[in-house]
């Protein structure tokens, strides 16, 4: 893979994350973006269970089964 294509793809991924989080500047979602990535360094372990909740009975429900 090229770098034009490594860094359309890298866009590309940061302008849905920022969309899907809802940022309003890229910038926001960068500092996000690397704030995970230092946090999360030194785990090995790359798999993570999300789950998206809408109300608070669904936050209630959420944090009885942790």
């Amino acid at each position: 893979m090229e770098f034009s294509e490594v860094a359309y793809i890298t866009k590309l991924r940061y302008l849905l994350v920022q969309q899907f989080s809802g940022h309003k500047f890229i910038e926001n979602t960068e500092l996000y973006i690397q704030l995970d990535k230092q946090l999360f360094q030194n785990i090995s372990d790359d798999n993570f269970i999300i789950r998206a909740v809408y109300t608070i009975e669904e936050v209630t429900k959420l944090g009885s089964r942790l």
